[in-house]
């Protein structure tokens, strides 16, 4: 349920792009911590539980928690921090494309948006970058091998004036997208980091952290590509 939520969060925003020419002085950007999930997830869209009531429900919740706890392992045997990768990724796109970037420490956990923005003089920036990722990891539409677990990244962002508040861009982008969901940046995923089945994927710990670690960056770099 609160995968589908967060979901829904995506699809509910409208799509406005950003114009330059509308932000001529935008030169500075405060880029806020990122809004993150606490764990990264490995999440099977469709499973046999839902025929079975209740007890499937217990059983895929059962599952759906060995999954994660597998995947976290992996990411730390590795030393994947796909949330640093991220920022990293954004900051240097945003960089070649002529932008100042200033961090702005925030609320990481906060699950999205920022309620409030700081006060431009509080940071000497033009506009605050918000990004908020709602779930990152693996996921597989449905069971079979026309249904692999590939990486996945679903994100939220948008750009604030610093000055009065105002909407200068606000867009959503996922990679491995599986969801009919309009107006949203869709990046395919990599089809070198496709597992038919989770245990393929727990059998091949490092191409599974680097899936993660890719289906970041590509997200990181496609949001600063919606500031041409």
């Amino acid at each position: 349920m609160a995968m589908l939520m967060a979901l829904a969060a995506c699809a509910g925003q409208p799509e406005i792009p950003y114009d330059r020419t509308a932000a001529p002085n935008n030169k500075t950007i405060g880029l806020l911590t990122p809004a993150w999930p606490s764990s990264p997830v490995s999440f099977l869209a469709s499973n046999v539980g839902q025929s079975f009531g209740l007890v499937g429900a217990l059983v895929n919740a059962g599952m759906q928690e060995g999954r994660d706890a597998d995947l976290k392992m992996m990411l730390d045997n590795q030393k994947v921090d796909a949330n640093a990768q991220f920022v990293t990724a954004l900051t240097a796109n945003l960089q070649a494309k002529g932008f100042t970037i200033v961090p702005v420490t925030a609320d990481g956990r906060r699950g999205g948006y920022m309620k409030k923005y700081p006060a431009a003089a509080a940071d000497k920036v033009d506009s605050y970058l918000d990004v908020a990722v709602i779930q990152y990891g693996y996921l597989a539409a449905g069971i079979g091998s026309d249904s692999p677990y590939r990486p996945w990244c679903e994100s939220l962002v948008k750009l604030v004036r610093a000055s009065d508040g105002a909407l200068l861009m606000q867009d959503s982008v996922t990679y491995n997208s599986w969801l009919d969901i309009k107006n949203r940046v869709k990046l395919s995923p990599d089809p070198d980091y496709a597992f038919a089945k989770w245990t393929d994927a727990k059998a091949e710990p490092v191409k599974t952290a680097q899936g993660v670690s890719i289906a970041a960056k590509k997200t990181a770099e496609a949001i600063g590509d919606l500031l041409r």
